[in-house]
């Protein structure tokens, strides 16, 4: 199976959050147990953007137990995993 040529990113098109920049973005988000699929998409979203991969596949993950069929949240956590 050939796999497609995709470049990596340019460092000028990586953006690493600050810590005071991450913390901003999870203490909006509701506790970890919330029923909102989007929720642990934005905590994800912003671990990922961190490098924080495991942390954003655990987000992602729970976004599929709460809302299986959205593809959004195959293909956040597959863009983690290949990010480890």
């Amino acid at each position: 199976l050939a796999m497609s040529s995709v470049p990596p990113p340019e460092p000028s098109d990586i953006r690493i959050l600050t810590d005071a920049e991450l913390d901003s973005a999870l203490s909006g988000a509701a506790s970890s147990d919330s029923s909102d699929p989007a929720v642990h998409r934005e905590r994800g979203n912003a671990f990922f953007s961190s490098r924080a991969y495991s942390e954003s596949i655990a987000c992602y993950t729970r976004c599929l137990a709460l809302d299986p069929p959205n593809c959004v949240h195959w293909n956040n956590r597959s863009a983690a995993r290949l990010a480890l």
